[in-house]
């Protein structure tokens, strides 16, 4: 998988000056959140916790960002997951994912803002000196 990593960022190099790998978002993965919501009597039953390991593909991110100054990373969680080390499945009256491996178009346009922030936090948008 490292190696795959590597060989998709060298064909991307070709086309621009930066790379930006969005490292895996904390996701529901082993039950439908729209179910959960609509059978139980409280959100907090639909919540997930944050994983404490990381995952595999974050590492290949990490280490190829670490082999190549035109490779960064950017972790979203802060911005889909404000409540960690507990992702609430509703935040600010929103509902937070379609299904069990993606968030909602209203929930991500509400936390665009976040999200613009922390691109830009990665580093890979500045200029290069």
């Amino acid at each position: 998988m490292l190696e795959a990593t590597r060989e998709t960022l060298a064909t991307i190099d070709a086309l621009g000056p930066r790379s930006l790998l969005v490292e895996r978002l904390v996701m529901p993965e082993t039950f439908d959140p729209a179910d959960c919501l609509a059978t139980t009597g409280k959100a907090a039953d639909c919540a997930v916790p944050v994983p404490t390991d990381v995952a595999p593909s974050d590492g290949y991110y990490l280490t190829a960002a670490a082999e190549s100054p035109r490779v960064f990373t950017a972790n979203l969680n802060p911005a889909f997951c404000p409540g960690a080390p507990v992702c609430s499945p509703v935040v600010d009256g929103e509902v937070v994912w379609r299904d069990d491996h993606h968030v909602t178009a209203r929930y991500a346009t509400e936390r665009r803002d976040e999200v613009w922030r922390l691109i830009k936090q990665s580093g890979v948008l500045a200029t290069a000196s």
